[in-house]
């Protein structure tokens, strides 16, 4: 009897691990795009930088939930 968990249980939890990390940097960019833009900054980022920060941060959560549903039906 072995405690490791299969392969296959071990890519989705890779996958709800870095769905999660990129979505918590994919969010705070984008926080950040808004904060810097509604400031009115001379730094901020364009328009298409915002929105591809927005987009990313739905693709790293929508990966995170495919990897917990692929565990969870596991179980």
């Amino acid at each position: 009897m072995t405690l490791l968990p299969s392969r296959s249980t071990l890519r989705a939890a890779a996958f709800v691990v870095l769905g999660t990390a990129g979505f918590a940097v994919s969010f705070t960019m984008t926080g950040q795009w808004i904060r810097w833009h509604m400031m009115g900054s001379r730094h901020s980022f364009s328009l298409q930088n915002g929105v591809l920060a927005a987009l990313f941060t739905g693709l790293f959560a929508l990966l995170a939930l495919v990897g917990g549903i692929a565990i969870a039906r596991r179980r």
